[in-house]
């Protein structure tokens, strides 16, 4: 199948001929946090004076979206369309390598990344890998030997040097380390703007009506894809348990095939309304609530650097997070919130009862410091200034002070 354009997938040439090519796998808004880390990589890259176009290969038909501008169709096979497999990957990465400076590739198991990967060498164009968790411990509870396999056969070509690893969080990269060979390493946090304090009397006089939530009512918020690895049935349980009549758990986020619907759907109508399923909300409504929420709790198993908990950080909440939040050192370091370890339903439920009946005072407190937190960590000018840093040492390494071209890495917007 030919490849849908956009535009020229190769990136337009900038007045500095510094350019970019991101590859990726399935990136669309549905997708999560690799679409908004291609989003955002597109954003600081752009900032910093460099063209930057996005690649991506799908395993199925997606409507057209702003940020690609080329898609590839995957393989219908059921083995190889499994992993992104596309007789044309090569040839089209080929195209577009060859006049790019530099490319970013999202993800590890799937055939774009190796082929990007393999494409980059071939042509001597250093390159960013961005792992986005796949190398955290908990990945191997599923389908352990067929990624193991597939590490093994692509170590070189993905993590090899020159190849250059980016990290969302310091914990992130440790739980990677067993695999690394020699690759450069780097640690960025995702940015997040700071936000100004909300009108909660506004936001809930918004959305307690249309969500069916008493505005008298005190908001835990959970804010992602209902998708087991966020371990939301789990959290819904324990939240029936033991949760204070005066708190109404608010899950916002699209369902997942993976989640267990049935028991999802049944929890949500024993609820007695106390927990109300929004499905996605975005912009405005987005806003509002976190405007009206009291607090966020994810409990998921693994989450490499979680937008959600920056974002609700960035709006002052108090955070309940489970230790497979790789942002939890500084969550607990920075007193933002409280860290669920060694999550089991039992300590789930435990560790919930005492975060929801913490003073509104303490919950201020703890939100607070999240929010100082935010805007010192994920500032967007100080991560702005890492990610060009980064950018010049993939040139640096290579012996060049600049790209082939003979272009300074320009600053844009500073």
């Amino acid at each position: 199948m030919k490849p849908v354009w956009r535009g020229a997938c190769t990136a337009g040439r900038n007045a500095d001929g510094i350019k970019c090519v991101q590859v990726g796998w399935n990136l669309f808004p549905a997708s999560g946090g690799t679409y908004r880390a291609a989003r955002l990589v597109k954003e600081l890259l752009e900032r910093a004076g460099i063209s930057s176009s996005v690649l991506t290969v799908h395993t199925y038909p997606h409507p057209a979206d702003p940020l690609v501008e080329c898609a590839l169709s995957a393989c219908a096979l059921p083995i190889v369309g499994r992993y992104g497999w596309s007789q044309e990957v090569k040839r089209v990465l080929y195209d577009s390598l060859q006049s790019a400076s530099f490319a970013v590739i999202h993800g590890l198991y799937h055939h774009p990344a190796v082929a990007a990967a393999q494409t980059c060498r071939l042509l001597g164009k250093p390159f960013i890998l961005i792992p986005h968790g796949g190398l955290d411990p908990w990945v191997f509870t599923y389908r352990k030997v067929r990624k193991i396999v597939w590490l093994k056969r692509h170590q070189h070509a993905l993590f090899g040097p020159p190849s250059t690893l980016l990290f969302t969080s310091e914990l992130e990269r440790e739980k990677a380390s067993p695999w690394l060979c020699g690759a450069s390493q780097h640690v960025l946090h995702w940015p997040v703007p700071a936000v100004q304090n909300a009108d909660r009397h506004l936001a809930k006089q918004r959305l307690s009506v249309r969500l069916g939530i008493d505005p008298r009512q005190r908001v835990l918020l959970f804010c992602g894809r209902i998708h087991p690895v966020k371990r939301i049935v789990e959290t819904v349980r324990a939240f029936l348990s033991v949760a204070p009549t005066q708190w109404t758990f608010l899950v916002v986020g699209p369902l997942h095939r993976g989640v267990d619907q049935r028991e999802f759907l049944s929890l949500l109508m024993r609820s007695g309304g106390r927990v109300v399923h929004a499905g996605p909300m975005f912009g405005e409504d987005l806003a509002d609530v976190y405007g009206m929420a009291d607090a966020l709790v994810l409990a998921s198993h693994k989450e490499n650097f979680g937008h959600v908990l920056a974002e609700a950080a960035a709006h002052g909440l108090p955070v309940l997070i489970s230790d497979g939040v790789n942002l939890w050192p500084e969550i607990e370091r920075v007193q933002a919130g409280r860290v669920i370890h060694d999550c089991s339903e039992d300590r789930m439920r435990h560790e919930l009862k005492k975060f929801l009946s913490l003073a509104p005072d303490d919950l201020a407190r703890l939100g607070a410091n999240g929010r100082a937190w935010a805007r010192t960590a994920l500032s967007p000018e100080a991560i702005q200034m890492r990610m060009e840093e980064i950018v010049r040492g993939l040139f640096a390494r290579r012996g060049d002070s600049k790209p082939d071209d003979g272009a300074p890495l320009a600053v844009a917007n500073r």
